[in-house]
């Protein structure tokens, strides 16, 4: 493809809803859309603004009001899929923990034999050194006040400061037999190490989709789900390796044992509220949905 210079102006908001207007969306209150553009750039609802359109024109009778209807249910559900998850992590942390402290003592990490290569070892190490949090989080600091050494402070000290991305790179390379035994607390009966991790990994991609409020509603995952053999279910429901149902299978599962979990119930309360969504475009089947609307 040839490239051309960017010449594209920028727009005032009275100039925005002219061509929102001239594309056939219907502009039911324009104090509304003002505020609305005032407040959200064009180009962010233009992620959800596609959805109504054919081309550039927007489909028969939409509304304004539709498009900021699916941006709403968007930000909603980023938020609930970013408090679950966090709520995965902190168990995560915990689990890592408890396994590889007791068993191999609080700086464990420093012990190349818990690893499955060098290589691993190697990019721990250089994780936990690299992490950012042990220059301002107060109880590191007086670790370091306090003590000598090893050079670094105990694990369940560190894994309060490391993202849920570092902690995904720590799990894949711990020993395949601590791998198994802390995927077999994660999720009990469904404890491939392999897949657990993946998901982990996925997770952790999802939640950073979250937490930089991109769109996830209909979002096609570039990092996708390994499918589990152990879990009928999944196959038998068709959920899609890099769709939101995909997500919403990972999450219920990994929370199901959780003191904290009430996911599904809130997803199912979203769903109610915004009945007029379509699931499909999430990679539910018509028979997944029904049980929640």
């Amino acid at each position: 493809m040839e490239k051309i210079k960017y010449n594209k102006p920028a727009l005032t908001v009275d100039k925005q809803i002219e061509l929102l207007k001239s594309r056939g969306l219907i502009i039911n209150n324009k104090d509304f859309a003002k505020n609305i553009l005032s407040n959200i750039s064009y180009y962010r609802l233009s992620a959800y603004m596609k959805f109504h359109q054919n081309d550039d024109l927007y489909k028969d009778n939409t509304t304004f009001e539709d498009i900021v209807y699916l941006y709403d249910f968007d930000k909603e559900l980023k938020s609930l899929i970013f408090e679950n998850i966090r709520i995965i992590e902190i168990a995560l942390r915990t689990k890592i923990c408890l396994h590889m402290c007791t068993n191999y003592g609080p700086h464990w990490f420093y012990d190349i034999d818990c690893y499955k290569t060098e290589n691993d070892y190697e990019k721990t190490l250089k994780i936990l050194e690299n992490e950012k949090g042990l220059k301002k989080d107060t109880f590191i600091k007086y670790y370091y006040k306090k003590y000598s050494e090893p050079a670094l402070p105990p694990f369940w000290m560190l894994a309060e400061v490391l993202s849920m991305g570092d902690l995904s790179k720590i799990l894949d390379g711990i020993n395949f037999k601590d791998t198994k035994a802390i995927s077999r607390t994660i999720a009990p009966g469904y404890y491939v190490a392999p897949v657990i991790t993946n998901w982990v990994h996925v997770l952790a991609t999802v939640r950073n989709i979250c937490a930089h409020h991109s769109r996830l509603w209909n979002r096609k995952l570039k990092i996708k789900f390994e499918e589990p053999q152990k879990i009928p279910t999944w196959k038998n429901n068709s959920v899609p390796i890099d769709k939101f149902y995909g997500i919403y299978f990972v999450i219920s599962l990994l929370l199901e044992n959780h003191p904290y979990n009430c996911f599904n119930q809130q997803l199912n309360d979203l769903f109610k509220r915004y009945s007029k969504i379509d699931f499909s475009q999430m990679g539910f089947s018509q028979n997944a949905i029904t049980q929640f609307i």
